[in-house]
């Protein structure tokens, strides 16, 4: 094949060649030959013409003074409507060309204004909060999200249990890939900036895509696509925001997607960027994901997250993840973890994953690639790579060089596999990279998983006195890190953290926190104010923090058939 810097040469950039008698050799002559380049049939590729998708799209010009909305059907402008500016001229003309092509790569976004009286009530403050009372309101602030909609700095909280029966969820925050002139392309980033409390209430049966009809898209779960203000790694300040999600307990999902570039595929957050600080939160369901040609990363909890901190929360998610020639990360809590300190947080699902490349392919019950601080954490279920690879482990598959974990378990018991091999007894880890620091890492029986004994661990972790120690030995390891600067923090806040017990027969949170400001283990309601004697991160005001900027892809389509490994609850 020619190589593409030689196609555009010019026609006359070569000599000939000539024979010098005199000096018996073959050299360049003094004219310059004529150069053709005539393509092969096998660099041929016919690309499909580009056409407009059925349905209705909107445009507006870059000044806004413009918006269209158009009506296609069968790759044709069917009719338009002008709904604020002018009918022609050069920013009718813009606002139309820009629908069209949201048309062709699936923006379906409007610009509608938000729209606050279609909540139950409230000011969208922290104080009086939006009040969100069921479904309806539940889908109208997806919905709402847009170019100019993101509830940058407003608070939301759930009033009831909410049951979604309105087909497909639509993610709260979202974005979207796509090939333009051959090239993959960020075509939108619309995030979520607010802070959302769930009330302890549960939302029942969020379905995106089915096995059989997969959907694609590229950043799926309650919340798609979460952004706040940090941009460094250092500690966030009374002048950042950040994201806040709390007590939302989601229940039943059943997500299932396949789309053509990178995906992030979660049960609560798809992609939660900048600062996300999630307490008191829970999922169960399915999650299968599948990308054709870029990296996967899925988790129960959350795909990806990137500066903050998560406590008291839980999944029993069962995560598939596969790509074809690039990495998949799947976990039952995280896809991964970068830079989020994780406090008090156990799983129970199967995570299984797939890639094509054996040395691309990262699964672990809490992180496929953990790159966080974990503490007080426990995973109990099954980890199973359909490939041969040494990132496998009940913990995580990889464990980065900035990675912390500290007084976490893991069920030994659970089947580790690798391609057709069995690792047995399960490890904790598969690979533990230079500088990742494994302090009190223990494993145990599926007996003692779920025995009085292993809550009183727990329970004896978390006192304010076991707290501070973990938090002075885990910043040791942090500061002895080669050229750490800001590499990794302690973004815990010293929150209120949950007391274990028992339930049937599995060792879950009781229904009171633990109060971390003394070294009792018994205290108020789930929830809570800071511990003021525990050591937390951050050293700024947090009261006004919450959020930040997109930064995001997204997807297109096609492939099938992804794996999912039904669960064995005898363990």
């Amino acid at each position: 094949m020619i190589p593409p810097s030689w196609r555009s040469v010019d026609s006359t950039a070569l000599k000939t060649w000539t024979y010098d008698a005199g000096k018996n050799l073959v050299t360049f002559g003094a004219q310059s030959a004529t150069v053709t380049y005539v393509q092969p049939d096998c660099e041929k590729v016919e690309k499909p013409e580009q056409t407009m998708q059925d349905g209705i799209w909107y445009g507006r010009d870059d000044g806004k003074t413009t918006v269209v909305k158009i009506t296609v059907k069968n790759n044709a402008v069917t009719k338009t409507e002008v709904l604020s500016g002018e009918s022609s001229g050069e920013a009718y003309e813009a606002a139309l060309a820009k629908a069209k092509y949201k048309a062709i790569y699936g923006d379906f976004s409007h610009y509608e204004q938000a729209d606050p009286s279609r909540f139950a009530g409230g000011s969208g403050t922290e104080k009086d909060p939006y009040r969100i009372a069921n479904e309806a309101q539940l889908r109208y602030l997806a919905e709402s999200i847009n170019a100019d909609v993101d509830w940058k700095g407003v608070c939301f909280k759930q009033t009831a249990d909410i049951k979604l029966t309105g087909g497909d969820w639509l993610p709260i925050g979202w974005s979207l890939n796509g090939e333009v002139n051959g090239k993959k392309t960020l075509i939108c980033a619309y995030p979520f900036r607010g802070s959302y409390d769930g009330g302890d209430y549960t939302i029942t049966g969020m379905t995106i895509g089915s096995a059989k009809a997969p959907a694609d898209c590229m950043t799926t779960g309650l919340f798609g696509l979460t952004s706040g203000s940090l941009s460094t790694n250092d500690l966030p300040t009374g002048n950042d925001r950040v994201v806040r999600l709390k007590n939302i307990h989601l229940r039943d999902i059943d997500v299932h997607v396949v789309t053509r570039y990178e995906t992030f595929a979660g049960g609560l957050v798809g992609s939660g960027q900048n600062g996300i600080y999630i307490d008191n939160c829970s999922v169960t369901g399915v999650i299968d994901s599948t990308t054709t040609e870029s990296f996967c990363r899925v988790g129960g909890l959350a795909a990806s997250v990137l500066r903050g901190a998560v406590t008291n929360c839980w999944t029993d998610v069962d995560v598939s993840g596969v790509t074809d020639t690039n990495n998949v990360y799947a976990g039952a809590l995280y896809g991964m973890d970068n830079r989020v300190t994780t406090v008090n947080c156990y799983t129970l699902g199967d995570v299984t994953g797939f890639s094509t490349n054996p040395s691309k392919v990262y699964l672990g019950g809490l992180a496929g690639q953990g790159g966080g601080i974990h503490l007080n954490c426990y995973s109990a279920g099954d980890v199973v790579s359909r490939q041969v690879t040494g990132d496998v482990g009940i913990l995580n598959g990889r464990s980065a060089g900035i990675s912390v974990q500290y007084n976490s378990y893991f069920n030994t018991d659970a089947l580790l596999k690798q391609g057709d091999t069995v690792i047995a007894p399960a490890k904790a880890v598969g690979t533990i990279t230079t500088n990742a620091t494994e302090i009190n890492v223990v494993s145990k029986t599926a007996a003692e998983l779920k025995s009085e004994a292993f809550a009183a661990q727990l329970n004896s972790n978390i006192t304010a006195s076991s707290l501070n120690a973990a938090i002075d030995e885990i910043l040791k390891a942090l500061s002895g890190q080669d050229g750490r600067g800001f590499t990794q923090q302690n973004y815990y806040e010293g929150n209120k953290i949950l007391s274990w017990t028992v339930k049937n027969n599995t060792v879950v949170f009781g229904t009171a926190s633990t109060d971390n400001t003394t070294d009792g283990s018994t205290g108020g309601s789930t929830g809570g104010t800071a511990g003021k004697d525990v050591k937390s991160g951050n050293t700024g005001d947090s009261s006004n923090l919450p959020l930040w900027s997109a930064l995001l892809l997204a997807s297109t389509v096609t492939l099938t058939g992804t794996v999912h490994y039904k669960r064995k609850r005898a363990r």
